[in-house]
């Protein structure tokens, strides 16, 4: 919109005509034509020609265009350019909504003449996008806009806060993960972070859970029982003493091994739905499945093709494709077969084969992990509730055994008899545990502390020889 407008202001100062003139602007995004109906003020603002949609009785409440905020808004600088190039225009045009896409379910003939010159317009910018498309990070400074974001030579038009936030603790992270992984740069490198992030955003809805997946920090029995004295590590499915996150894929518990041949199938179905090159499904399958059954993966029938990727993707550590860590080797032999069948586009590249690898990889943990917790919490209320009873139970019965480590004052708050405690209602002692067991927690803490104040050490009592 904004071109066409600056077309027609350069077109009105070539001819140097000054006659009334009269248009509509067909657009067919809707909210774009609400946003420039709404930056109009204090202009006079346009009334839209589609009687279907009444724009000024659904308008969201914007904020003014004086405030500094309202200059955080995305796309800010090209929605004010608008604005100013519609004052700067001899006419007040009107806009028109037309649908998009409309050929998808009418034919091209039968259409009326804006959805005709609609479809053409999206096959023209379709074309110059196939033949001339690149990355282009840096957006020129519009002539109204002011000022410019510009992060690591790349200029920032949305979410101002987040890009912010992740230039200025972005290399922290990447160094901790660096760290706690024990790689080296060049590892780091082989990483396709750029996929890794479109998998967590194609997700956001589990953005927490895959942040605890990703870092290893599940609520595992291993984890918990660091900080619960009462939470065994062992395996609640298998006699196995230590359940990590590698043991939740790994347990034999039947339930498991049911789902590691559902997953191989599902990751295989996944492949075939997204062209996968032959041996990069071989790779992967075969690795996967090595993984999940402990067993190390042959990978010597393999053409040298893919040593790169097998080397890359083994530096990472398979156990990291669950933590969306794949390498870049990937998406570049995919990128390579999909050119070469043809199938190239821009939505079927080699980063979206991994970004899609990666989104399959998660859902199908989502379900072992589903599965784990009904081991744990209860597959039904029934259980659910006999299960928080006995945790509760359990976690009681350990304060009253601590009873003589609490503070002389803290120890009022628990009765003479642990029995009695015990026979309220389970709703009832996970309540009191909520209130109370935080205060114990620091009741212990304080009492050791305030054991050894004034206390002096026995080597003072020593002279040093």
């Amino acid at each position: 919109m904004l071109s066409l407008l600056r077309f027609f202001i350069r077109l009105f100062e070539y001819c140097d005509t000054q006659h009334d003139t009269s248009g509509v602007i067909v657009c067919d995004n809707l909210s774009l034509i609400n946003k420039v109906i709404a930056y109009q003020s204090p202009f006079p603002t346009a009334a839209l020609l589609d009687e279907d949609w009444t724009p000024f009785d659904s308008l969201p409440t914007l904020l003014s265009n004086t405030s500094p905020s309202a200059t955080l808004a995305p796309d800010w600088d090209v929605l004010n350019e608008i604005r100013h190039s519609l004052h700067d225009l001899n006419f007040r045009p009107t806009f028109q909504h037309i649908k998009g896409h409309q050929d998808r379910d009418t034919p091209y003939d039968n259409l009326p003449l804006l959805a005709q010159l609609n479809v053409d317009a999206d096959t023209a910018a379709g074309h110059f996008q196939s033949q001339h498309g690149c990355h282009r990070p840096h957006v020129p400074l519009l002539p109204h806009a002011g000022a410019q974001l510009q992060i690591d030579d790349a200029t920032i038009t949305y979410k101002y806060k987040s890009f912010i936030r992740n230039a200025a603790h972005g290399p922290s992270l990447l160094q901790y993960i660096q760290q706690r992984n024990h790689w080296t740069p060049a590892i780091m490198q082989y990483i396709d972070w750029d996929a890794h992030g479109l998998a967590i955003r194609r997700l956001f809805h589990h953005r927490v859970h895959l942040t605890k997946l990703i870092h290893d920090i599940l609520p595992t029995n291993d984890n918990v029982s660091r900080w619960k004295s009462n939470r065994t590590e062992k395996c609640p499915s298998c006699p196995h003493p230590r359940e990590d996150r590698d043991h939740v894929l790994r347990c034999p518990h039947p339930a498991r091994a049911e789902w590691r041949q559902k997953f191989l199938i599902s990751l295989r179905k996944t492949c075939d739905k997204l062209h996968t090159r032959p041996h990069l499904q071989m790779i992967l399958l075969s690795a996967m499945e090595a993984w999940l059954n402990d067993n190390p993966p042959d990978f010597s029938t393999y053409p040298s093709l893919y040593s790169n990727l097998i080397y890359q993707q083994t530096q990472i550590g398979w156990r990291q494709l669950f933590n969306g860590r794949i390498s870049t080797e990937w998406s570049r032999l995919q990128d390579e077969y999909l050119q070469q069948q043809g199938r190239h586009n821009k939505k079927t590249t080699g980063q979206l084969w991994a970004t899609n690898i990666l989104s399959s990889i998660w859902e199908e943990w989502h379900l072992v992990w589903t599965i784990r917790n009904a081991v744990i919490h209860g597959h039904d209320q029934t259980s659910r509730n006999r299960i928080q009873r006995i945790e509760a139970e359990v976690e009681i019965r350990a304060i009253y055994d601590n009873r003589e480590l609490l503070l002389p004052a803290d120890q009022d708050h628990l009765f003479d008899d642990v029995d009695f405690h015990l026979s309220f209602s389970t709703n009832s002692l996970r309540n009191w545990l909520n209130t109370y067991q935080g205060m114990f927690t620091d009741s212990i803490s304080k009492a050791k502390r305030r054991a050894t104040d004034g206390v002096r050490s026995i080597r003072s009592y020593f002279n040093p020889v």
